[in-house]
């Protein structure tokens, strides 16, 4: 199964990160991954939204639930693999995966100061990756995403995209049928 970049709303680009991986978990899972360098982490990632390869870029990140405290930094996908210990050439949309992620000109607070644990589900989406274009579109939607579930049917009929379905701090009208 594959799923394009382009097949997914501008909003819903991004990488999703749980956490930094600790050495425990770099050694069970990380097999067949390069050693990170400078500047760069291995994050536990969520599911993904669609196939992205190594090599691809993006230009910042910020908080899951305060995307305004943006971080601008070209973040490149190095090296992804799974649980299966086998590095693949990218990241598969719908998997969550351990990625090496390279920060220039280098390695922001807000995934410095993430807690290092040995697994997924052991901290929940804390940071968002994306490209610029997609934290314009989130934080200048008519509705804060970060805070929307999905499917959500505000009182004047419009349909929230997000897929976000944590927190429900926004009031919303029933689905009419």
């Amino acid at each position: 199964m594959t799923k394009a970049e382009e097949d997914t709303p501008l909003t819903e680009r991004t990488l999703l990160v749980e956490s930094r991986a600790n050495e425990v978990a770099f050694e069970r899972w990380g097999i067949g991954l390069p050693v990170p360098g400078a500047n760069e982490e291995v994050l536990f990632l969520s599911y993904n939204y669609a196939d992205l390869p190594v090599g691809k870029q993006f230009d910042c990140c910020y908080p899951r639930y305060d995307e305004a405290k943006v971080a601008w930094t070209t973040v490149t996908i190095i090296a992804v693999t799974q649980q299966f210990s086998l590095a693949w050439d990218q990241i598969p949309e719908g998997w969550k995966t351990l990625a090496i992620l390279r920060f220039e000109p280098e390695v922001p607070s807000i995934i410095r100061d993430l807690p290092a644990t040995a697994g997924w589900y052991e901290h929940p989406i804390a940071v968002r990756i994306s490209s610029k274009d997609t934290w314009k579109a989130r934080v200048s939607a008519p509705y804060p995403l970060a805070h929307v579930p999905a499917g959500a049917v505000f009182s004047e009929g419009s349909v929230c995209p997000a897929r976000d379905s944590a927190a429900r701090s926004v009031e919303i009208a029933p689905k009419s049928e």
